[in-house]
């Protein structure tokens, strides 16, 4: 398997609003050389080039014959080290392929969400034909939007639109498939755990810390057993739910209580909650993998002793996601008017594989990774869906790894 460290040089002119200023609609332009060394590649990243092969991207570099202008709203800020930090890069992918035939602009609406549809409103107005929205946060905003903005091709990145009330013939929502990459950290657990590493104990058991017992969250937790049960079918999985995605010691309390169980490997999907997991990590020396974000490239300044335990992080490569857009628009094949989602075999997620992937996976477990990877894309793995599950199938899946 092909590991590749990627490194962007990349020039970029971008207008960057910053909601809140004074003159929130003069334009901020930036010319500015970013050098980006980015470890954070998903294993799907790294076995298929982004899976936009180049015959496809001639195809739709040909295509485009006039320059298109390109909007990102982030309602949020930059920074976040996850989901706008990784759509700002999709920007710098699209003018990396394009070049001059795409101009786009970042607009930063910052956490007020009393400002966010007068602001994409105002985005709207800018003469864009493409306008990205970040989260679904922003799905009742834009499908009040974008009926009075025809002009306008509106694509909501992780989340999913009603298309039943209005004429939203104008909009795409795509989501991420995390239950596919989660499907690839629980085969990675159950490989360490079974594995000879001398952190873990003759127990074959991971751990799974969920902030509630919701479909998002047992659609992850799905993927996560069913891929620890292809690596070894006598697993065993502790599953915690928290309740709670905010207080970090309820994570550590419940990762101290797995370890006791027996877990030497956890998986946190507990968003801030479930980040105390690596405070029970580094108390009793076990090792957790992440998700959202890469949690060992995140913690690597402050908590450098947490990040030597993160084995990897399940990731949305949002960025992947816009330049799959793209292509597909210019290509004329984007479904507007309809919700669609994309996973491994799109590379729009994966597993991180950095320098501590690198150093604490063994090179014949990430072989191993790379051949999962292959036997789905080859259609001999099919991964499940907790939101095509009932309630008893779900339970019958969590009772066999009890």
């Amino acid at each position: 398997m092909k590991v590749f460290r990627v490194v962007f040089l990349l020039t970029i002119s971008i207008s960057l609003v910053m909601a809140g200023c004074s003159q929130t609609n003069d334009e901020l332009n930036l010319e500015e050389s970013i050098s980006i060394e980015d470890e954070s590649v998903s294993s799907s990243q790294a076995d298929n080039g982004n899976n936009t092969d180049s015959e496809t991207d001639m195809n739709a570099q040909e295509m485009l014959t006039e320059p298109i202008k390109v909007g990102l709203f982030i309602n949020g800020e930059l920074g976040d080290m996850m989901t706008f930090d990784s759509a700002y890069r999709g920007l710098s992918m699209l003018r990396d392929v394009y070049g001059d035939m795409v101009e786009t602009k970042v607009f930063v609406a910052g956490y007020d969400e009393g400002v966010w549809e007068a602001d994409l409103e105002n985005l709207s107005m800018e003469g864009y034909d493409i306008i990205f929205i970040v989260t679904g946060q922003m799905a009742d905003i834009v499908s009040r939007i974008a009926p009075a903005h025809s002009e306008v091709k509106y694509i909501l990145l992780d989340g999913e639109v009603n298309f039943g009330q209005v004429d939203l013939s104008n909009v795409y929502a795509l989501s991420f498939r995390f239950n596919e990459a989660a499907f690839l950290a629980g085969a990675l657990a159950a490989s360490i755990t079974t594995s000879d590493d001398p952190k873990v104990n003759e127990e074959k058991k991971t751990g799974f810390i969920g902030g509630m017992d919701i479909p998002v969250i047992n659609n992850i937790l799905v993927g996560y057993i069913q891929g620890a049960i292809y690596v070894e079918p006598d697993i065993g999985v502790s599953i915690t739910y928290l309740n709670d995605f905010g207080d970090a010691s309820k994570g550590q309390a419940a990762g101290l209580t797995q370890y006791a169980e027996g877990v030497d490997v956890g998986f946190n999907v507990a968003g801030g909650a479930g980040l105390g997991l690596l405070d029970a990590c580094v108390e009793k020396d076990f090792y957790a993998i992440g998700i959202d974000k890469d949690q060992a490239l995140f913690f690597e300044r402050t908590s450098p002793e947490k990040s030597a335990l993160v084995l990897s992080s399940v990731v949305k490569n949002v960025d992947t996601a816009i330049l799959w857009a793209i292509d597909k628009h210019v290509q004329g094949s984007l479904p507007y008017g309809q919700n669609g989602s994309i996973g491994l075999a799109e590379g729009g997620v994966g597993l991180v594989e950095n320098d501590y992937y690198l150093s604490l996976v063994p090179e014949s477990i990430r072989q191993k990774m790379a051949s999962i990877i292959i036997d789905f894309a080859s259609g001999q793995v099919v991964i499940n869906s907790a939101f095509d599950m009932s309630e008893s199938e779900l339970n019958t899946l969590r009772d066999a790894v009890k």
